[in-house]
């Protein structure tokens, strides 16, 4: 076939629905430009899906409830994803969202507890109302400096997320519009991107893509000793681009009798 999908008003419209317990692959064709909504929602013994190259659109809740399926590609040709298109997708480990998206929607990856990580890719400017809620394993996100609106809910219950890596500076994060209900977000770290890792908030991409937070630079020289009244200061030289990093060493804690604490 060719061109959209029909979209349907729920799961078990889909004429194949009472199929459901016998499906366990889902393929759709090349031509297709649409997954239809509810198409293929329920269908709770699909292990794998195959996405084709024409496909434009996915559609809402298109699979919605498909637990045993481990992992996704979308292709480079999606634009769009439906809300709550992979909600309930419960063993889904690994996804690749491409570039082409713009945003994430609503409920996208509710409850999809096996995901670790995931990256946002960087055309994204909203990640929209209860996209990974209760994402429970959850551990680490990558979100593009294109973001600017982060809906309500959207990380809410991902309450293992531990760490934010996030594509511009503390400025531009602080600019971000993030709506109620985003604890585990806040409370996380944000590590800022830089090309030169000056502090351990900071983060960048190996060379095999991997992500690295290690200090790019080389081992810190006293240049003045900190006393009990005068911070003193140190510095390092970057590996990567040879600046020259100074900072100050807090001073000394006075001894309790400097203090007049003894009597």
């Amino acid at each position: 076939g060719s061109g959209a999908m029909t979209d349907y008003a729920s799961a078990t419209a889909a004429p194949w629905n009472v199929y459901k317990a016998d499906i366990t692959a889902v393929v759709i064709g090349e031509g297709i430009t649409r997954a239809g909504s509810y198409a293929f929602a329920g269908l709770s013994a699909v292990e794998s899906i195959t996405l084709p190259d024409s496909l434009e659109t996915i559609g809402n809740s298109t699979f919605n409830g498909s637990k045993l399926i481990t992992s996704i590609t979308i292709p480079n040709s999606v634009t769009s994803i439906g809300s709550s298109a992979f909600n309930g997708c419960t063993k889904l480990a690994n996804i690749v969202i491409p570039d082409s998206i713009t945003n994430v929607g609503d409920k996208v990856f509710y409850g999809c507890i096996k995901l670790t990580s995931v990256t946002i890719p960087p055309n994204v400017t909203s990640i929209d109302y209860q996209a990974f809620y209760k994402c429970t394993g959850l551990t680490s996100i990558v979100i593009p400096v294109s973001v600017t609106n982060i809906g309500s809910g959207a990380f809410n219950d991902c309450t293992k997320l531990a760490d934010v890596y996030y594509t511009g500076t503390e400025e531009q994060w602080k600019t971000i519009s993030i709506s109620t209900n985003n604890s585990p977000l806040i409370n996380a770290t944000i590590h800022y991107y830089s090309e030169c890792i000056h502090e351990s908030n900071q983060w960048k991409y190996d060379a095999d893509g991997s992500i690295s937070t290690e200090l790019g630079i080389g081992e810190w020289v006293v240049d003045t000793e900190p006393n009990c009244t005068t911070p003193g200061s140190k510095h390092a030289v970057c590996n990567v681009c040879g600046e020259t990093i100074t900072v100050e060493i807090p001073a000394l804690e006075a001894p309790e009798y400097a203090r007049g604490d003894i009597n």
